[in-house]
């Protein structure tokens, strides 16, 4: 289960954080791409086990640009071909394999 090391990982930059500006940590955000092979629920989890408090997740949508018509494609799954013009392998990946703390939520002490 590595996202017990990503929940590892985000905590200790969390804590670097709050160290920096104070304040108790409420909750957390995370964004995670698509293809990135963590699993919500599983870093879920793990983060119950080293944090004191929750982590969220926001599983992002999948962005292309494709070659054939400068269309930019947004979508849940990955796309044979260009939904627009039709284009087959002229789709280049923008994301998918994001991990990174969209907030942190504070309380005022």
């Amino acid at each position: 289960m590595h996202e017990l090391s990503l929940a590892e990982a985000l905590h200790k930059t969390v804590e670097t954080w709050q160290q920096e500006n104070g304040g108790k940590i409420v909750s957390v955000t995370v964004e995670i791409g698509r293809l990135g092979g963590v699993d919500p629920d599983s870093l879920k989890y793990a983060f119950s086990m080293v944090a004191p408090y929750p982590v969220k997740t926001v599983l992002l949508p999948l962005r292309f640009l494709c070659g054939g018509c400068g269309k930019e494609v947004e979508t849940e799954r990955l796309p044979e071909k260009c939904p627009y013009c039709g284009a087959v392998d002229q789709l280049r990946r923008l994301n998918g394999r994001e991990l990174a703390i969209r907030e942190i939520e504070v309380e005022d002490v």
